[in-house]
């Protein structure tokens, strides 16, 4: 993997997860970010298995080596991307990890009940290339 940007894995088949993606995508300023589903070869192939055992869980993986879960994950992809909200990501890092992990298993274990979206959004064309399989 390239250092000029991170992998953001996600559960492929969880509107909120997919909603999530497409707006780090379209927030992406630095347009350094790519992502990939977590049911996906780019997943099986480059996260540890550990990661791979509970799809809840959103990762990033900013270098070789390098990953980060739940909040952490978003934060960090946020703050990478250049995204206006940056800042704000900077800002709730200082929260410890316990009560912002706390609230993302919260929504993660009601995600498909809250989030039911069954369509299927087409990426822009210069989107695509930072979609990964």
């Amino acid at each position: 993997m390239s250092t000029g940007g991170g992998i953001l894995y996600y559960d492929g088949h969880c509107g909120l997860c997919n909603w999530s993606a497409g707006f780090l995508m379209r927030h992406d300023r630095n347009r350094c970010l790519r992502y990939a589903p977590l049911q996906g070869d780019t997943a099986f192939h480059e996260l540890p298995e550990e990661y791979l055992l509970n799809l809840s869980t959103v990762i990033y993986q900013r270098d070789v080596g390098e990953f980060y879960e739940r909040s952490g994950a978003i934060l960090r992809a946020l703050i990478d991307s250049g995204s206006r909200l940056g800042y704000l990501a900077k800002v709730a890092l200082w929260i410890p990890r316990w009560p912002r992990d706390k609230m993302y298993n919260l929504i993660a274990r009601n995600r498909h009940r809250l989030f039911q979206d069954n369509r299927c959004a087409l990426p822009a064309a210069d989107q695509r290339s930072r979609l990964l399989s």
